[in-house]
């Protein structure tokens, strides 16, 4: 017990120096930054600018502005160039809001937010160089130092002088003259996000979810939104613009002070704010309610037209609001299910329209849209048809003809070429009623028929081909039909248990078929032909080497059948469950009665414990950088119960890859987040040596893993044997002398490698 203590607190000595010596940097680098800088300065994108952070969704930032704290201490704005990718290669010049500790160290699962960007359709590469002039303001020029990226505009008034840039507390980034008069700044042109207390006034400026660096794909061209006197509209950005979501202000609202008064939209703490024909300090026109701020809040118009509110709670970024919300749920998106295509409102299903006509651009992703079989063709209107579309409604409707009856408004788009449907809305009161002929079909919406607020009849226009144009004749004339009904039924019926029979004689024989192949792969498993393939094997089965598809594999063979194997049940569950980029991945598996297997990715460089102790540590030598690389990747496996050098792999780049799952346990939402929880387990499984002393007594806490993290580390820097203690504790009274951990490294042969 005594020498756990010692390995432990060891442990956690070189963790502190480690953590230490990193915040000291960080922080020396970080205090160089200050809010504001004066004119005649310039940054190049290179390695002066230090990079803060390596987050988890891969951005990385290199700020040169860092503004003083928020209300929340941890929370800063910076000002600089963001990047994010996994080659990190292309950046944009923009404003992003940063997350750190009480260190001064970057949160990793904290990526910055990106609220103001200045070239995100044109992002520069490394070598790029930002100008403060006097005389120009902000100039952005590319790698080639010719290209000129973005500047940012300034009236042209005489004798007008830059005198420096300033990063403000609430995240708008200023220019200023001599006098201290703003000149230009952020706010007044933002790009897709709006900060607290900013405003979206009428006129040029617009939300334009205009990042470079989308998560998702998106089949269609942008969305914008803008103020209007009227009210807050969103676009489509197509030509012509389609309108998808408006919000107006009541009829007969009249403006005050209309002359001067200019409609805006500011986020403020609760609410989205929208003045259109009133001003502050009135009250809003129009108020989209919101939860109030615990920390930093900002809107932002997202890629697929969602129009949400981010804020930090404190442990993770996390959207509290979204303003456009429809009670259709994703229906209600124009794009939910892309371009001739339908959304079921009662199941938020995608299916094209028409589908005899149409078909999906990807059948895994049906939200992308659908394409038509026979595509449109202007001078062959004889072959087209107008299908009617049941119980189905367009999001917005434009009256193109009004006052006509359904065959009028049926007629006219079957003579327009632009015209892709028909959508005729009856009068209340008459047979006649309002027609739009859109030019392009999007996501129509399938509704109950008891919940369709009009009766709308929607036809969708479709060229046949040559076959089908026939068949849909034939069907147009019933007394062309030659043949009874009766025989067609039967008919049908007929090829329906001919098909039934010959399918069910096909997947029996797939089913033998695929049987005997795993008999003949488990056989082989079992010979003895194979013992040289063999890479290892523990308490549980073996692990041989093997190719599959060109590739090479690993195969884990377990002893026991399926029902009895806890080990087996417990490793393929986990597995199953994990996505982690350090976690071994499951190529397959095959649950044979006798011996179950499991198949795995090989991992070339094979595990820890042969580069601590094992042949491969004679062959060569790896540098301390890649065995801090591999502490490093160790740290951020999950709860595994077993954590010891046989059971961390590595690939060619030495990458960890953590295995062997058989002991893990799934913990609850509450004991993961109370780490003084105990967790109770019914035997003692684990690796003597690695295991925590109080494994002993059944009860544990989720921070067990620390323990056996502590001895690998410590097996690492010492390169000695878990059981020569009396070793450790002479290493651990040089350290308590000298304090100096090199000295250890440097007693277990590490190398002087700059370590």
């Amino acid at each position: 017990m005594l020498s756990s203590c010692f390995l432990f607190g060891l442990v956690v000595l070189f963790c502190t120096y480690f953590s230490c010596c990193l915040a000291d940097e960080l922080s020396k680098k970080l205090s160089s930054l200050t809010p504001f800088v004066n004119v005649s300065t310039t940054w190049t994108l290179n390695n002066s600018l230090f990079e803060y952070g390596n987050f988890t969704d891969g951005s990385r930032v290199r700020p040169i502005l860092i503004s003083r704290a928020t209300t929340d201490n941890r929370v800063k704005f910076g000002c600089g160039f963001y990047c994010r990718g996994g080659n990190c290669t292309h950046y944009v010049f923009s404003v992003f809001i940063l997350v750190h500790d009480s260190h001064l160290l970057p949160l990793v699962y904290a990526p910055p937010q990106l609220v103001w960007s200045a070239n995100p359709k044109h992002p520069v590469r490394e070598g790029a160089m930002l100008i403060l002039d006097a005389q120009a303001g902000l100039v952005l020029h590319d790698s080639d130092y010719k290209t000129v990226v973005w500047t940012s505009y300034l009236p042209t008034s005489q004798g007008m002088s830059i005198s420096g840039l300033v990063l403000n507390d609430n995240g708008n980034l200023e220019l200023y003259d001599a006098r201290y008069s703003l000149v230009w700044d952020s706010f007044s042109c933002p790009s897709d996000s709006l900060l607290p207390g900013q405003k979206l006034t009428q006129g040029a400026n617009k939300l334009i979810p205009t990042s470079p660096f989308t998560d998702r794909k998106i089949p269609y061209k942008s969305f914008y939104l803008q103020v209007t006197g009227e009210g807050v509209f969103t676009y489509l950005d197509s030509t012509p613009p389609t309108l998808y979501y408006r919000y107006l202000v009541k009829p007969g609202k009249k403006p005050v002070n209309s002359q001067l008064a200019v409609s805006y939209i500011r986020l403020l703490n609760g609410s989205v704010a929208c003045f259109i024909v009133s001003a502050e300090p009135n009250e809003p026109d129009i108020v989209f309610s919101i939860p109030r701020a615990l920390s930093v809040q900002y809107l932002k118009l997202m890629p697929d037209g969602h129009l949400i509110v981010r804020e930090w709670n404190l442990q993770e970024w996390t959207q509290v609001a979204d303003i456009f919300k429809s009670p259709r749920g994703n229906c209600g998106q124009p794009l939910a299910c892309g371009e001739n295509s339908v959304c079921s409102v009662s199941n938020q299903q995608c299916d094209c329209v028409g589908s005899q006509f149409f078909r999906p651009k990807n059948f895994l992703q049906k939200h992308l849209g659908c394409y038509p079989l026979a595509p449109l063709q202007c001078n062959d209107t004889n072959t087209q048809r107008l299908l009617l579309e049941n119980n189905v409604q367009h999001r917005i409707f434009k009256t193109h003809m009004e006052s006509v009856d359904m065959l009028t408004c049926y007629r006219a788009c079957s003579r327009e070429c632009s015209c892709k449907a028909a959508v005729f809305r009856r009068d209340s009161d008459s047979s006649n009623g309002s027609c739009y002929l859109p030019t392009k079909v999007d996501t129509l919406v399938k509704l109950d028929p008891s919940k369709l607020t009009h009766k709308d009849k929607t036809f969708i226009k479709i060229q046949m081909p040559e076959s089908s144009h026939a068949h849909f004749g034939e069907r147009s004339h019933p007394q062309r039909q030659g043949l009874p009904i009766i025989i067609i039924i039967a008919i049908c019926l007929g090829v329906f248990v001919v098909f039934g029979v010959f399918a069910f004689i096909i997947s029996f024989y797939k089913y033998l078929k695929e049987k005997r192949n795993n008999e003949q792969l488990y056989q082989r498993l079992k010979s003895d032909d194979i013992e040289e393939n063999l890479i290892g094997r523990g308490a549980q089965g073996y692990v041989f080497q093997g190719t599959l598809d060109d590739s090479m594999i690993a195969v884990k063979r377990f002893e026991g059948r399926v029902g009895s194997n806890e080990s087996f049940n417990r490793e393929v569950k986990a597995i199953a469950s994990l996505h982690h980029v350090n976690v071994l991945k499951l190529i397959g598996y095959c649950p044979l009665v006798d011996s179950p297997l499991l198949v795995y990715e090989y991992m070339v460089n094979g595990s820890l414990d042969k580069w601590i102790h094992g042949v491969k540590r004679e062959a060569e030598e790896l540098t301390w950088s890649t065995w801090k690389l591999i502490i490093t990747q160790i740290a951020k496996g999950i709860l595994h119960f077993d954590l010891k050098p046989e059971n961390v792999l590595l690939d060619a780049d030495f990458s960890v890859k953590i295995c062997d799952f058989g002991s893990s346990r799934f913990i609850s939402t509450s004991q993961r987040q109370n780490t003084s929880e105990a967790l109770h387990l019914d035997s003692l499984k684990g690796t003597v040596g690695y295991i925590a002393p109080e494994r002993a007594h059944g009860e544990i806490k989720t921070t067990a893993d620390v323990y056996s993290f502590g001895v690998i580390v410590l097996e690492i820097c010492c390169i000695e044997q878990k059981k020569q203690l009396h070793d450790l504790r002479f290493m651990l009274g040089t350290f308590t002398k000298t304090r100096n951990i090199d000295d250890i490294v440097g007693k277990g042969g590490r190398g002087d490698d700059g370590r």
